[in-house]
């Protein structure tokens, strides 16, 4: 970053509020994000404000909007990037904090604020993905462990190890469930997907559907989250977070390694088919599934060993 740069040029070019433009641009860009998703901009924001040396991400962005040039732009976003390289970050952490500041770039762009894009490219990220989880016997004996007890946190959570481990749901799903969207009559459940905006129906097995039954009669009929917070947190809602502490605690780790067991279980049962275990596990790009059926299978590590019993 050049020595120039600093608090000086900041509000040039602006309106006669700089402030309440870049805070204004910001609120958007924010606005009806996913919580994770909100996080991580904000963390990209606080960066390049660390990056430019101010105090805070309405100031890095009122500089941000400071800029006339698509060059010096570019240039400016070039030498964060490499900035965030040195500091030996992740090519994720890179990838989504250029990203981040392209989207921002955009909207700008898109409402008028400036005239110019973000063509740096993030950089590429390696698309593997551990997709091991804790293995579907750990799942069925931390659901078997809690049969038999009738108190409301063991009931709540052998039910919700068993939809993430058999229904293959995300955290975030399940925390978003209400009451109401559960029909035990018709055996649906309509949940909120990833990345969608309407709820959308899943057939509940037989055996979720008892332990949802019993889950209801002790929980109680009343509106509100199915799956009900039991610490002192203000809300009744379990957080994502919250799953993944339920979860952790039961032995199994994060909450997401649930969902990747049961689509691992489900490739296993069904012969690797492929189209089948897609209707089940709802990943929109089919390669995704493919890496799991690849990692299930591990023929590079099979070839490995062929190879090695020759020498």
């Amino acid at each position: 970053m050049t020595e120039s740069r600093g608090l000086t040029p900041i509000w040039k070019g602006l309106s006669a509020d700089p402030k309440t433009a870049a805070a204004s641009l910001l609120g958007a860009w924010l606005n009806g994000r996913k919580p994770t998703t909100f996080r991580t901009y904000q963390q990209g924001i606080d960066s390049f404000a660390l990056f430019l040396k101010l105090p805070t991400r309405e100031a890095a962005v009122a500089f941000f909007l400071s800029i006339k040039k698509g060059g010096e732009a570019n240039t400016l976003v070039l030498e964060f990037k490499n900035w965030l390289v040195q500091k030996d970050l992740s090519s994720a952490t890179v990838s989504v904090r250029i990203s981040a500041l392209k989207s921002l770039a955009q909207l700008g762009r898109t409402l008028g604020k400036i005239a110019w894009s973000i063509e740096i490219k993030p950089p590429k990220v390696e698309g593997y993905r551990d997709t091991k989880g804790p293995g579907f016997e750990k799942i069925r004996d931390a659901i078997k462990a809690l049969e038999g007890k009738n108190d409301l946190k063991s009931l709540r959570d052998r039910l919700l190890m068993a939809m993430l481990g058999t229904m293959g749901l995300r955290r975030g799903e399940a925390a978003r469930l209400e009451i109401e969207d559960v029909d035990l009559e018709e055996k649906r459940l309509f949940y909120l997907g990833k990345a969608r905006t309407d709820e959308e129906p899943m057939t509940i097995p037989d055996e979720i559907s008892v332990m949802l039954g019993t889950w209801i009669d002790a929980r109680g009929v009343k509106a509100g989250p199915l799956f009900i917070n039991f610490s002192r947190s203000k809300t009744k809602r379990l957080s994502g977070r919250s799953i993944d502490r339920i979860c952790h605690a039961h032995g199994l780790g994060r909450a997401h390694g649930l969902r990747h067991s049961a689509v691992t279980r489900a490739l296993d049962k069904y012969d690797g088919n492929i189209r089948k275990v897609a209707k089940f596990s709802r990943h929109k790009n089919i390669q995704t599934l493919l890496k799991y059926d690849d990692n299930r299978r591990d023929e590079g590590g099979e070839v490995s060993k062929g190879l090695a019993n020759e020498l």
